[in-house]
């Protein structure tokens, strides 16, 4: 009896046991748990900890790179012809059927028919009033859209924690603000396409973000209408695209590339991607197609895509042009990023990874690469090769730069990565890029070997990382050139404007040596009098004599004639109204390695001579 009750309280207490060490460890989480949710965020920060931390930088780097842009008065390049065509435009569609208006604003503008950008034109131009700092805004207002929507893509897309993701999201706006092709730093460089007011490329670049939100909604979308009429509107944004820009067509192409990528994936939505992919592309040929019919009726002087060659040797030339302006823009990225994702995909796979969750994973990165090839692709055959239009093939590529940086940068977790991250970084800065790709081949075989796994990734990384020093160094050297060879000769030109819009008002003539038929001069004289039309005017000056019955004589040393000059040396000068006369040019990071280890010369820029004075001589 005395066992059996021996035997039962020993049971009873190994029963009640594990009760007593729950209700201490209740007791412990009631005790510290206040404690731990205050330092939770810090210590493993939530998604939304991150996203606000990445949106603070991103705003705080778009207000110090393009906050310049609200103080831009009207421009003379392309302003004063959008402002008449606009005017004409309204005044037409109140007197005229919208068919005929339209052909009137082509005839005007002789040089490519995009009725989305004429009324896109006309509605802010009537709604701001004409005011420059309300028409800045409101492009900064969608530039600035943009780079939430993508930098949203990335943070969502990017398969890292929580402060992998923020890292993603920053890199891809950063790059979008930041990017810039060394030597550019004017009114055609890539980032000034945020500094015009009327560049077709950044609003394209705007609608063209929307279509992708609005795809990516449909994909994730629950129920079959809902689905339909995201995937309608994505497509009907596809139009819209297009009679904003001819080149809109290049976004035909990335619904394709991803209804195989969903399909090869196992993913569904692919079947609606591709009947949205087929209808858009459909509804996109046939208004190009009737646009040109229409167009014919118009007595155009000059159609400026007639200058688009498709032959072999405009795309060598294209090519040529965008590689080494990649190359230059962004550096040791642009090529430790493809080397990191072609590494990581096929080390995947040797290690037994199914090649249909490594296309599922990877189908965002694809995805956006395919938008960058496409919008490349399509601008290879333009003679007219300049930065800005570089604008649409930069969306794409940096979503996945910032992905893949991510991703790259997430694989460090062990401290045998240390060595290989500062064996990469000096290989970088070697004086060859034969250190580079020695390099590569050796950490990749050493990898290979278990303890020492992750060796290959751990050079990548200390790579990339000098490519993000040189970037993040480049950038206010790139900032501070566009300031005084877009931005203050912008504002000089402001000042002339004021200046000869006084003058002209008051009824009094105003010279200008040189200069006949230059955009710049036939701007200044139509804005100075477009509001008193009958009053003083600025007319062409030969010699001395011409300009005696003018108030003052404009030579600009960039656009006036040098055998002009002497004419009008003994004039008396009134005043220079200039610009900077100098600036700091950033050396990409080819050159600047290059002039490191052959001159020594440690410095990332070089002084580089702006030419943006204007001299005021009063006639004699």
């Amino acid at each position: 009896m005395a066992r059996r009750t021996k035997r039962s309280e020993r049971t009873a207490g190994e029963a009640t046991a594990p009760a007593a060490v729950a209700e201490a460890k209740a007791s412990q989480v009631a005790g510290g748990g206040a404690m731990r949710g205050l330092l939770d965020p810090l210590l493993r920060p939530p998604r939304l900890v991150a996203a606000i931390f990445s949106a603070i930088v991103l705003l705080t780097a778009f207000v110090v790179l393009y906050g310049p842009a609200i103080t831009l008065p009207v421009s003379l390049v392309d302003d004063m012809v959008v402002m008449q065509n606009s005017d004409k435009l309204w005044t037409n569609l109140a007197t005229k059927p919208i068919a005929e208006a339209l052909r009137e604003d082509f005839s005007v503008r002789a040089r490519s028919a995009n009725p989305g950008v004429s009324f896109k034109n006309m509605f802010w131009q009537r709604l701001s009033g004409g005011k420059p700092a309300v028409l800045h805004g409101i492009r900064l207002a969608g530039f600035a859209l943009l780079i939430a929507i993508l930098s949203g893509a990335a943070f969502m897309f990017a398969r890292t924690g929580a402060w992998g993701k923020g890292l993603a999201a920053c890199a891809t706006g950063l790059l979008l603000m930041g990017a810039e092709v060394t030597g550019w730093h004017n009114f055609q460089c890539l980032r000034a396409n945020w500094y015009r007011l009327h560049a077709a490329d950044a609003t394209l670049a705007v609608l063209a973000a929307v279509h992708w939100l609005v795809l990516w909604l449909a994909l994730r979308a629950r129920g079959g209408m809902r689905r339909g009429l995201l995937f309608a509107a994505s497509g009907a944004l596809l139009l819209v695209m297009t009679t904003v820009k001819p080149s809109a067509i290049a976004f035909l192409g990335p619904p394709w590339v991803l209804a195989a990528l969903l399909w090869l994936g196992g993913n569904r939505g692919w079947r609606g991607t591709a009947l949205m992919a087929l209808a858009g592309a459909a509804v996109v040929g046939g208004y190009l197609f009737s646009l040109k019919r229409f167009m014919a009726a118009s007595p155009v002087m000059h159609d400026y895509g007639a200058d688009y060659a498709p032959t072999l040797a405009a795309f060598q030339n294209g090519w040529e042009f965008h590689r080494v302006s990649w190359w230059d823009a962004l550096g040791p990225l642009s090529l430790v990023l493809p080397v990191s994702f072609l590494l990581r995909n096929v080390t995947d796979l040797a290690e037994g990874g199914r090649f249909r969750h490594v296309l599922r994973r990877e189908t965002p990165i694809l995805f956006f690469a395919a938008a960058w090839a496409c919008a490349t692709a399509v601008y290879l055959p333009w003679p007219h090769l300049l930065p800005r239009y570089m604008l649409t093939p930069l969306l794409g590529l940096s979503v996945a730069a910032g992905i893949e940086l991510a991703s790259l940068l997430a694989r460090n977790r062990e401290w045998i990565a240390i060595p290989a991250i500062a064996t990469g970084a000096a290989c970088m800065l070697a004086p060859t890029m034969n250190w580079f790709w020695w390099g590569v081949v050796a950490a990749t075989a050493v990898s290979i070997w278990q303890p020492l796994r992750g060796m290959g990734f751990g050079f990548l990384s200390g790579a990339a990382l000098v490519g993000v020093v040189y970037f993040l160094t480049a950038l206010p050297l790139t900032h501070r050139s566009l300031q005084d060879s877009c931005v203050a000769n912008e504002r000089t030109q402001g000042q002339v404007l004021a200046k000869v819009t006084e003058w002209v008002h008051s009824g009094k003539n105003v010279g200008f040596v040189g200069g006949v038929g230059d955009e710049r001069i036939g701007s200044l004289a139509g804005l100075a009098a477009r509001d008193n039309p009958t009053s003083g005017i600025l007319k062409p000056t030969l010699s001395p004599e011409e300009a005696r019955d003018c108030v003052a004589v404009l030579i600009h040393e960039e656009m006036s004639p040098r055998e002009l000059l002497s004419k009008f040396g003994g004039m008396p000068l009134k005043e220079y109204v200039e610009a900077p006369r100098t600036t700091i040019r950033p050396l990409n990071f080819w050159e600047w390695r290059q002039r490191y280890w052959t001159t020594g010369q440690r410095s990332l820029g070089i002084e580089a001579a702006l030419r943006n004075r204007w001299a005021v001589f009063e006639p004699q």
